[in-house]
């Protein structure tokens, strides 16, 4: 069985076993609550088949996150994946009893945004969560309007709930039909986009098996913006994409945060005022019709925004704004006084969304609009009076097509899918004081982060960025090397490349080492865009080759650099294979176009001090050469065309060659750095190269965030375990650089 195969069926395993506990023990009709369901006969058993399946539900989504073969397979699978689901009780939540409820009470006549559900009452009263029953409706008329008509055409609650399910499978449905363009349009690979946008456990679980009315606000609002972008400044696309984006609002008001970014979208061009009326105009007004057009019909007012505010009713420290007054309410009752904080922190929490959302579009007028909307509902998710597992929906689709690092994109939706137990009640209730210690630190630690990015975005770009970053337009060329001992890195290598290196936009090289047939498959199968060169070793002295202990030498690094250099009229970007790439590489590239040279400093050591002095001997290294600090030879930036460039590549290469230079009598690791030391040799010797100040994170108190050198892993590890892998060299580099400020400071 393939790969693939295995994905497919192991997660197709896991939606049965959550059918499965949605039978025995999921959000019935008749509520009980988490001690009932446990203590039953069958209690432990609902738990486990839930959480087996959400775990391998999650571990088939995560494993192919950055491989998926197509957008087809990719959707085809989604779909077998929910169809065991179809027909069970709801996962996760109570809310499709809600919308029955509603359903029924504006199919009776009744305008669902003045009584509530509890009115006449509704015959499945008791079916619905309490905190709905005496509400007004919050949903938008479109889905008002959809409710009454699925009631009247089910009549039982069986077939309501079906019915329900029915339309958020068509809105799961658009959301596969549309991404495919925004992902286009934003040069994503349209089978990520599809991915994680329809695959994720949370739309399998929440808006398949819950039912809920965000699968279909999520389709229209992709729709919407899918039509908008795909024809900026077109009169009857940009009409038709502001209908479907009212439509989206009329669902749920949520999706209209996207629409200031959906009009920046509809410019032709570079972004001015007069554009922005004029056809961000058109797409406005297409919203309106929309708008009036479903309210007219639904016969309804806009009474559902009462609805909205009585949202917030439920306080969970799952929302920032909420666990903020929840620990000043604490605090305050401990000093005898009660102060209701959480009205006036969920008040609060209107400017900061607000101040976010006029951020955001600022400096989405120069390009990006798209993912800045996707960002701007990740903010309406999280400032929200209360955040639920399915809210994550929102932004999920908009950004399944905007970004090219998944990682973080894709590690709150695995959490979030453990949030909330079958039967719908949230296990984080039971962690109120914990957590909302939790959510204030995870603001400071926002709040300190994002002014650390303003600051460093600000006149003085610090030691860390060398020049100003503009994208070079140059051919880039990103090369690396590895035997089987560094086949995994190299794999981990590649992967981080695909997150911050557009499609496209560089030209892949990778040298075997001594890989066997096996892993070369296997690396044209994961990368295809790799261009996989062999080393032929019996062209040079045994000293140079790979083996035992010339790998430590790298006598053979100069050559292939050297070789891939002489075809490769750019920028060329060399890489170690047990590299990490955390960010973009403009900085980098810009550098070596406007300098022809980039290459950092590798540890606090001089070149006399990690050079053997048979070494230094041979390569002339005087006084001053010795003294100078060692720079690193595992990232270095050339510019190929540029004679002194290639000049200092074959005097690299020349070096490398003489054994008294790379494999010295006496040599270790200790006193000598092999290809480094004769490169460092031979930079000195170039008084006219400009060096960067940049600093890889070795013996560095202020590293470069752009590389993560040293991540060797082992040959055994899953790629599904690169997310622990990343937090390991994450702590130990944090620690490392902690201890160095610390040392630098006494």
């Amino acid at each position: 069985m393939s790969r693939y195969s295995l994905v497919r069926y192991a997660g197709l395993a896991a939606t049965a076993l959550l059918a499965t506990s949605a039978y025995l023990g999921g959000a019935l009709p008749a509520q009980s609550d988490l001690m009932t369901i446990w203590r039953g006969e069958q209690g432990p058993l609902i738990y486990l088949l839930w959480l087996t399946g959400t775990s391998l539900l999650v571990w088939a989504w995560w494993v192919v996150r950055d491989s998926v073969p197509s957008a087809r397979w990719a959707a085809v699978t989604a779909a077998l994946w929910s169809v065991p689901l179809l027909a069970a009780p709801p996962l996760g939540s109570r809310d499709v009893y809600s919308y029955a409820c509603v359903g029924f009470t504006y199919a009776a006549g009744l305008d669902p945004y003045v009584n509530s559900v509890s009115t006449l009452p509704c015959p499945w009263l008791e079916s619905v969560a309490p905190i709905w029953r005496d509400t007004p409706s919050p949903y938008g008329p479109l889905f008002v309007l959809l409710s009454g008509a699925m009631v009247t055409l089910g009549g039982t609650l069986v077939a309501s709930i079906a019915l329900f399910r029915a339309i958020a499978i068509v809105g799961v449905g658009i959301t596969a039909l549309c991404l495919p363009a925004l992902a286009r349009r934003c040069e994503i690979p349209e089978s990520q986009a599809v991915w994680l946008g329809i695959a994720s456990p949370l739309v399998v679980i929440h808006q398949i098996s819950g039912a809920h009315n965000d699968a279909l606000m999520v389709g229209l609002l992709v729709a919407g913006l899918a039509l908008v972008a795909s024809s900026p400044g077109q009169t009857l696309a940009l009409v038709g994409g502001g209908a479907l984006l009212g439509l989206a609002g009329t669902v749920k008001a949520t999706a209209w945060v996207a629409v200031p970014f959906a009009a920046l979208t509809a410019i032709p061009g570079p972004y001015c005022l007069r554009s922005l009326i004029r056809y961000g105009g058109l797409m406005i007004g297409g919203l309106f019709t929309a708008l009036i057009v479903v309210t007219l019909v639904s016969g309804l007012s806009f009474g559902w925004v009462e609805g909205l505010v009585r949202s917030g009713d439920v306080v969970g420290w799952t929302a920032p704004s909420a666990a903020v007054g929840m620990i000043i309410e604490y605090a305050a009752g401990v000093l005898g006084l009660r102060v209701p904080a959480v009205v006036g922190s969920r008040v609060a929490s209107i400017a900061p969304f607000a101040v976010i959302l006029i951020v955001l579009w600022w400096r989405a007028r120069h390009g990006h609009a798209l993912h800045k909307a996707g960002l701007a509902l990740a903010a309406a998710a999280v400032l929200a009076p209360r955040f639920h597992p399915w809210y994550a929906t929102w932004p999920l689709a908009v950004l399944a097509a905007t970004v090219r690092r998944v990682h973080w994109l894709v590690l709150p939706c695995v959490v979030a899918s453990f949030v909330v137990l079958p039967e719908g009640r949230s296990i984080l209730r039971s962690t109120r004081l914990p957590g909302e210690l939790l959510t204030i630190g995870l603001i400071a630690w926002a709040g300190v982060l994002g002014v650390r990015r303003l600051r460093s975005r600000g006149g003085d770009s610090g030691r860390g960025q060398a020049a100003p970053v503009r994208r070079s337009s140059r051919p880039l060329t990103i090369m690396s090397a590895a035997d089987s001992a560094y086949f995994r890195c190299l794999l981990q290598l590649f992967k981080s490349l695909n997150r911050h290196v557009a499609p496209g936009m560089a030209r892949y090289v990778a040298y075997d080492l001594g890989l066997t047939p096996l892993e070369r498959h296997r690396l044209s199968v994961m990368f295809p865009s790799v261009e996989l060169r062999r080393f032929d070793s019996s062209a040079y002295p045994d000293f140079v080759g790979v083996r035992e202990r010339a790998v430590n030498t790298n006598a053979w690094k100069p050559q292939i650099i050297q070789d891939v250099a002489a075809d490769a009229d750019g920028i060329l970007l060399w890489l170690d294979s047990a590299t990490v790439v955390c960010a973009s590489l403009d900085p980098v590239i810009t550098w070596t176009d406007q300098v022809g040279l980039y290459a950092p400093f590798g540890g606090t050591a001089t070149i006399g001090e990690l050079t053997h002095p048979t070494a230094l001997e041979v390569l002339s290294a005087d006084a001053k050469v010795r003294a100078l600090r060692q720079r690193a030879s595992g990232v270095l930036g050339f510019d190929t065309a540029a004679p002194t460039i290639r000049r200092l590549l074959d005097a690299w290469a020349r070096a490398c060659l003489d054994v008294r230079v790379s494999a010295p009598p006496g040599a270790t690791h200790d006193n000598h750095r092999f290809d480094q030391s004769a490169l460092n040799v031979v930079l000195a010797r170039e008084a006219d190269l400009v060096m960067t100040d940049d600093e890889l994170d070795i013996n560095s108190d202020h590293p470069t965030p752009i590389f993560r050198t040293r991540n060797k892993v082992s040959s055994w590890m899953p790629l599904w375990l690169d997310p622990v892998i990343a937090c390991w060299f994450w702590l130990y580099r944090t620690i490392d650089v902690g201890l160095w400020k610390l040392k630098r400071q006494l």
